[in-house]
């Protein structure tokens, strides 16, 4: 019996000891308050630095989920550039980022992780593809823009989210810690979108506001706007206005001309 009791014991002890040489040795920390992360998927070796000026905290990302593609160009508000080709990142851009595995959705695509948690990206396909179709988490706000015929999606930390198009159909959704909203917007043949939030409710500006669906819920478990119908307002409208307003109350959606 005394002889199970201390092989439990040593046993616990090899571990806290491995334990401790896995924190020390495999994400080290120096004095310049670098952070490096290494072996972070089975597919890929990434690594990171985040230099103090970062506004970066140990526990919050910015994520960024790619469901169309591998080779992005990100940009952030103040021009710094970070590059990722087939799914890797490349080593001559301004800022270092983290790009591992696929959406998780069968589809091609990534996720990123992104240092900056208060800053607008901008984010192209470097590889020719049109179509294009971004998630981004914010520590508040989740944003997410597509279209089938594009150039690029920029998205802002206090949820705005611009779409530059070729006559494209398109899809915004937007989620809301801060005000529980949870809203889609659809549209068709647009060059230029732009999606922005206020108290009361969100702004559409565009070349073509024709065709507009609106979709509001306000349960998390109707995420996207893709619930119940009975649980959801919808919000149908056509115009040759280049701007619009439309008031959220709740779940009721009203077009304010």
């Amino acid at each position: 019996m005394k002889r199970n009791i201390f092989l439990i014991i040593g046993t616990i002890i090899a571990l806290m000891l491995t334990m401790f040489m896995i924190m020390m040795f495999i994400i080290p920390r120096n004095d310049d308050n670098k952070i490096k992360v290494e072996n972070i998927s089975s597919n890929n070796e990434a690594t990171i630095e985040f230099e103090e000026e970062d506004d970066h905290d140990d526990d919050e990302f910015t994520l960024l989920e790619s469901h169309s593609s591998e080779s992005l160009k990100i940009i952030t508000e103040d021009g710094k550039i970070a590059n990722i080709d087939n799914g890797w990142e490349k080593e001559d851009g301004d800022f270092k980022i983290i790009a591992f595995g696929d959406s998780g959705d069968g589809n091609s695509g990534i996720n990123v992780f992104l240092p900056y948690k208060s800053k607008a990206y901008t984010i192209s396909d470097t590889r020719g593809n049109s179509q294009l179709e971004l998630t981004i988490s914010y520590p508040n706000i989740l944003s997410s823009g597509k279209f089938s015929n594009g150039n690029s999606i920029t998205f802002k930390p206090d949820g705005m989210v611009i779409l530059e198009m070729n006559n494209s159909d398109y899809k915004i959704k937007h989620i809301s810690d801060i005000t529980e909203w949870v809203i889609t917007v659809t549209g068709k043949r647009a060059n230029n979108i732009s999606f922005s939030v206020t108290n009361e409710g969100i702004l559409l500006k565009g070349d073509n506001l024709e065709d507009i669906t609106v979709i509001s819920g306000m349960d998390s478990f109707f995420i996207l706007g893709e619930g119940d119908e009975d649980e959801r307002e919808k919000l149908e409208f056509s115009t040759n206005k280049k701007e619009v307003f439309i008031k959220i109350d709740g779940n009721k959606l009203q077009l304010v001309e």
